[in-house]
């Protein structure tokens, strides 16, 4: 009884070791409720992917979408296949990562690494994220510089290293697209453009309008549809696709297909929300999802590390999974410089059922309207389609939303959003 009573009082006077042994429990029971509902879904669904999973699907998925006809850039067997090419044909090599979870996993987490080779023996090598060249010799000496690599980027973002190896691609140049189909609007796509003679762009086109799409966005359109809806992969997903857009030789321009990355099954809603806005809403700059209820949903949202300047240690520490996650534009646009803070942004994005990035002032010029101008690349695109719903507001709406900025308490948020307009208010946590 004395022993009873000397640990209720230890307890009393320690509660954080108890806190600690609860959320690491917390975290447990997420963590495999995620593995469980992982296992379910591979049960219902059609992919072939999904249940024969590929150790390198950059590759393997290439072979298939190859085998039905479709332009892809030539892929060697090995280093020495590639070096039997002539340099005329074949002067600049991709070394692309691969790991079994990049088919439905996390984007851009590995590097890729470019070979330009100016003779037999010497080689520069581009860095993707140094963006710069180091003149190497000797292809053995860069093979294993970039596996180390590889295996070094695995470790600092939970990857297993022993499961990563790479892939060697023909390096096609000029104009780089991505397409996505929307979730929740049926005949809505979003496409990525990262042209080299004028920059990035992204645009969402709705084909069933009376709007002119250019040729171009029509045949990317029509490719991704076809490629979707082969065999092997479930149609009911809207997979992130990226492609390249070329002349070889100076003949007439092709599309190459480069990846497929799955994202969100589609769930057509047509409902309209055509109301004006009640007192204390605001209306959201950006929209990607829908909430099937008219009246909305409550979201209590993680706004504990909700920084406008943030704490990258603080931010890349793991996160306990919430219904909402809200971030700052000034975060995820310093994804595209650090490997460790765009696995972060992976992980809420693929974790949390709804993702709000506020905008604050100096991005909000820089992007001029345009929200890719922001996040770019796979940390963009991930935050707009893996989420159920993503959100972008601006930094005045998000001191209203989130209880003044940089504070550690939790906000709740009413949702209402047909697809293409959205309003949201905040509510006190009594009347969720």
């Amino acid at each position: 009884m004395c022993e009873l009573q000397d640990n209720e009082t230890w307890i009393s006077k320690h509660p954080q070791p108890i806190t600690w042994v609860l959320s690491g429990c917390k975290n447990i029971i997420t963590q495999s409720w995620n593995k469980v509902m992982q296992l379910i879904e591979v049960l219902n669904t059609s992919d072939y992917y999904l249940s024969h999973r590929p150790n390198r699907p950059k590759f393997e998925i290439a072979q298939y979408v190859s085998s039905h006809n479709f332009s892809v850039p030539h892929r060697f067997s090995d280093i020495e296949d590639a070096l039997k090419s002539p340099i005329k044909d074949y002067p600049i090599f991709i070394l692309r990562s691969e790991h079994p979870q990049d088919y439905d996993g996390r984007s851009g987490d590995l590097p890729s690494w470019e070979i330009h080779r100016k003779n037999d023996n010497t080689f520069e090598i581009f860095f993707e994220g140094l963006r710069k060249y180091i003149p190497w010799n000797g292809i053995n000496n860069i093979i294993r510089s970039y596996n180390e690599e590889l295996k070094k980027v695995c470790i600092t973002t939970g990857l297993n290293p022993e499961q990563v190896s790479y892939s060697i691609w023909e390096y096609i140049p000029w104009d780089n697209y991505a397409v996505v189909a929307d979730t929740w609007v049926s005949k809505r796509y979003h496409i990525y453009e990262k042209k080299q003679s004028t920059g990035n762009l992204y645009k969402v086109l709705d084909i069933n309008t009376d709007e002119p799409i250019i040729p171009l966005y029509k045949e990317l359109i029509s490719r991704y549809e076809r490629i979707r809806n082969l065999e092997r992969f479930d149609s009911r997903n809207c997979p992130i696709m990226e492609f390249q857009y070329w002349s070889p030789h100076n003949d007439e321009k092709d599309i190459y297909f480069l990846q497929y990355l799955r994202t969100r099954d589609q769930a057509v809603s047509d409902w309209k929300l055509e109301r004006p806005m009640e007192l204390g809403e605001i209306k959201a700059r950006f929209i990607r999802g829908i909430v099937t209820h008219p009246d909305g949903i409550i979201v209590p949202f993680d706004t504990k590390q909700l920084r406008l300047y943030p704490d990258m240690r603080e931010f890349c520490e793991p996160q306990q999974h919430n219904e909402g996650y809200a971030f700052s534009s000034l975060t995820a646009g310093s994804s595209r410089r650090n490997n460790t803070l765009n696995d972060s942004i992976e992980y809420i994005v693929q974790g949390y059922k709804t993702v709000c990035m506020i905008i604050d002032h100096a991005s909000e010029f820089m992007a001029k309207g345009d929200i890719w101008k922001i996040l770019q690349d796979h940390a963009g695109r991930s935050f707009i389609h893996k989420p159920e719903i993503s959100i972008a507001i601006d930094e005045y709406d998000g001191n209203i939303l989130f209880h003044w900025l940089n504070n550690k308490k939790q906000s709740y948020v009413r949702i209402i959003s047909d697809g293409s307009t959205a309003y949201l208010k905040r509510v006190d946590a009594i009347t969720v």
